[in-house]
């Protein structure tokens, strides 16, 4: 992530991320389903399930705000990054632990 530049040159960081967390409306709670549509209910699973998704919104926040600080169009970004999550392939095809 890149620093901003502020008034009079000096940088200003982003804010934490956990206080950009507690910004945030509470995302409704989810039921992750098997392929056959039944309910995971592990609570372990569902912890790693939250965390992965947690590392990616950072990522994807992270590469979000240091293309629009380069000036790039942060639509066509997420576009892209839309584009290369529909081509992504999962590498393991086996039945859930």
């Amino acid at each position: 992530m890149m620093a901003r530049q502020g008034a009079g040159g000096a940088v200003t960081l982003p804010p934490p991320i956990h206080q950009i967390r507690a910004a945030m409306p509470p995302s409704p709670a989810r039921i992750w389903r098997t392929p056959a549509g039944g309910t995971v209910a592990c609570a372990e699973k569902l912890k790693v399930l939250e965390q992965n998704l947690e590392e990616f919104e950072t990522v994807a926040r992270d590469i979000l705000e240091d293309a629009a600080l380069m000036g790039c169009d942060v639509e066509q970004v997420r576009a892209v990054l839309r584009e290369r999550l529909d081509l992504l392939r999962v590498r393991y095809s086996g039945r859930g632990i």
